[in-house]
């Protein structure tokens, strides 16, 4: 009994954890204007005026001089080590996304629509280096979720087996 009731506040505290994540990254990826910038053209047009298709456009513009490194800095804790828990929370909750590309295409479907919410919500552009960091972020805290020293560390492994013999156990 015991041991059910201590599996279902690890979950609790899983869902809640990854919840207040939810909230931090729609705060620090919005900065908390949505809805707050006009813009007086219509959507395509703002759309085509905010689009960057070009990869590490950041990057090239510091070698250049157009932006200061720490402008650079500050774009990479926004895109690519926000995501780094993401890849930890997601495996962990929903076992199907033990499957890597499961879990790429998943992390691929997020990014375009954190993108598209940009545009949507005139708050940011559609960004294809923010996408790729997205992605790579993600799958670099995948990787730390898949370690084994992480996954014997925090009991991961045995966490899961354990839920699913009581699963199998509870419909006999």
């Amino acid at each position: 009994m015991e041991d059910i009731i201590l599996r279902n506040f690890v979950n609790a505290l899983f869902v809640c954890g990854f919840l207040i994540y939810l909230y931090v990254c729609v705060v620090v990826i919005y900065n908390g204007d949505i809805l707050q910038r006009s813009y007086n053209a219509g959507l395509l047009e703002y759309c085509f005026k905010n689009a960057n298709f070009n990869p590490f456009r950041h990057f090239i513009n510091v070698y250049i001089g157009q932006i200061k490194p720490n402008q650079l800095i500050n774009f990479l804790q926004r895109t690519l080590i926000l995501f780094i828990p993401m890849g930890i929370f997601i495996p962990i909750l929903f076992e199907s996304m033990n499957n890597v590309k499961r879990f790429f295409y998943l992390m691929l479907a997020a990014a375009i629509i954190v993108s598209t919410f940009d545009i949507i919500f005139v708050s940011g552009t559609i960004d294809i280096e923010k996408v790729f960091l997205y992605i790579v972020g993600s799958m670099i805290g995948y990787l730390i979720t898949r370690s084994e020293k992480v996954r014997y560390t925090f009991y991961f492994r045995a966490y899961r087996r354990s839920r699913k013999r009581f699963k199998y156990n509870k419909r006999l």
